[in-house]
């Protein structure tokens, strides 16, 4: 991804990404220089980062690691069959695209009671299971 700057004219102001704001402090570099353009071709907009909206009702579920999704099966008795369609995904992780975020999402559908996150984190400190992604 190539590191942004834009001129915003409705907001009168020159706008960079991340990147850019960080290789842009680097005297002499090209970034540096598109930006010493940019503000002396607009000198009365200001120089703004730009930010990342995140969205409040986005559901977290920090701390929902394999490690525990097993030892919920484990403590809650779960059908073998679910264990083993579990041990399935686990496995077509290793070796294929499946990554987190399915087993995640089938963990989820499979026990809808895991959404009350706080019992979660209340049973994770229980266990001296450190709570991380």
């Amino acid at each position: 991804m190539k590191n942004v700057l834009k001129i915003n004219h409705k907001t009168s102001q020159i706008v960079m990404d991340r990147m850019f704001a960080i290789k842009s402090s680097l005297y002499g570099s090209q970034e540096y220089n598109n930006l010493q353009q940019a503000r002396q071709d607009y000198p009365t907009y200001s120089v703004a980062r730009k930010e990342i909206r995140k969205n409040p009702q986005k559901e977290s579920f920090n701390g929902l690691t394999y490690k525990y999704m097993e030892m919920y099966m484990e403590k809650n008795n779960v059908s073998p069959e679910i264990k083993q369609k579990y041990k399935e995904m686990r496995f077509m992780s290793n070796c294929h695209s499946i990554r987190y975020p399915i087993i995640k999402k089938w963990f989820l559908e499979t026990f809808p009671e895991i959404k009350n996150w706080g019992k979660i984190k209340k049973e994770l400190a229980a266990a001296d299971v450190p709570v991380s992604a």
